[in-house]
């Protein structure tokens, strides 16, 4: 059954001054929001304007001191996109924060996220966030009221061209954030929503961990593994017969491919 998605009753609170990429809309040269990353851009400090901090482009590696003792208490948005944050500890001294943009950052799988009961919006397109169990489950703990999130741009998130796997990942995410409202700024729909139920918890994304100590061998072992024994040449210029016992035992059935394999196939 086809359903289109049941939107919430209020859209996302950036719609008006952020497109999906997380950037400010063109909606008008003289916009507010664009006025004031101009401002920020020019003098290169914090720009404060109706409980809205913008530290955009101002090249931080981490929060400033002088920015958590002059405006943690009073910061409502706080937009730190387009630096170069990995930390994220000191977020927590923003107590009365809702809405966070971290877009554009080095923000990576060990970053510590902090517990701000009020924050509602959290952006972290564009970073470098690959581990989506670990994500949520800091996400889960840190911001009990999210509500909006956006993790485009991260290897966490497919492109929605890949139907299925994009799908997958949307129900996936919603199973361990039921209270979402959007996701990647599009409405989280009751069909997501039935189906995060029934099927969430079976739809976790494996990655491939690589044994360090296995690669290490493969990278200095001299050769790469070969049936034929010890002395016999694999060269095209010294093609012999040989004799031996594989390690390996093929059960297929009707197969006649290995009829004409020579040693340089091997």
């Amino acid at each position: 059954m086809d359903e289109a998605n049941t939107e919430p009753s209020e859209p996302w609170p950036l719609a008006a001054q952020l497109d999906p990429a997380g950037s400010a809309s063109d909606e008008g040269e003289g916009s507010e929001a664009q006025v004031v990353e101009e401002l920020v851009e020019e003098n290169r400090e914090p720009v404060f304007v109706d409980g809205r901090l913008i530290c955009v482009n101002l090249g931080y590696a981490e929060i400033p001191d002088f920015v958590l003792q002059d405006y943690a208490a009073s910061a409502v948005v706080l937009d730190l996109s387009h630096n170069s944050l990995r930390s994220l500890e000191k977020l927590e001294g923003f107590t009365v924060a809702e809405e966070l943009l971290l877009d554009d950052n080095l923000i990576d799988d060990d970053a510590i996220f902090p517990h701000l009961p009020h924050a509602h919006t959290v952006t972290l397109n564009k970073n470098r966030i690959t581990a989506l169990p670990d994500l949520l489950t800091k996400l889960a703990a840190g911001f009990e009221r999210l509500e909006y999130l956006s993790l485009l741009g991260n290897e966490v998130c497919p492109i929605e061209g890949d139907d299925d796997d994009h799908r997958r990942y949307r129900i996936y995410v919603v199973s361990k954030l039921p209270q979402l409202r959007f996701l990647d700024f599009s409405p989280v729909s009751e069909s997501e929503r039935e189906e995060a139920i029934r099927l969430g918890g079976f739809l976790e994304p494996v990655r491939f961990r690589e044994d360090p100590d296995e690669a290490n061998e493969l990278s200095t072992s001299p050769q790469s593994y070969t049936p034929l024994p010890d002395g016999v040449s694999t060269s095209e210029k010294d093609r012999r017969s040989a004799f031996g016992y594989s390690r390996y035992k093929y059960f297929g059935k009707h197969s006649e491919g290995n009829r004409f394999i020579l040693n340089k196939d091997l």
